[in-house]
C-alpha cells in the first residue's frame, strides 16, 4: 500500500497543476470545475488507502478462511 499511495500523491501533485493551466488556458473559472477536480483527488486517495478486497463479517476466519469438513459430514 506505500508505494501505490506514494505513487497516487506523486500523480495527483503533476495532474492537479497541469488541469488548472489547461482550464486557465480555455478561460474556464474554477468555480465551474473545481468541485470536479476536488471529487477526482478524493477518488484517488480513497483508491490508494482503502482495502482492495472487502472483509465480510461472514467470512470463515477458522483455520485461515478454509472450510474443513470432519469424518462425522459436519463442517
Amino acid at each position: 500500500m506505500g508505494y501505490f499511495l506514494l505513487y497516487t500523491i506523486v500523480f495527483i501533485t503533476i495532474s492537479v497543476p497541469v488541469c488548472i493551466i489547461i482550464f486557465d488556458f480555455f478561460d474556464v473559472k474554477f468555480e465551474v470545475y473545481g468541485n470536479y477536480l476536488l471529487w477526482f483527488i478524493i477518488m484517488a486517495l480513497f483508491n490508494a488507502i482503502l482495502p482492495y478486497k472487502q472483509i465480510s463479517i461472514f467470512d470463515d476466519f477458522t483455520n485461515n478462511g478454509k472450510k474443513t469438513i470432519s469424518t462425522d459430514g459436519t463442517t
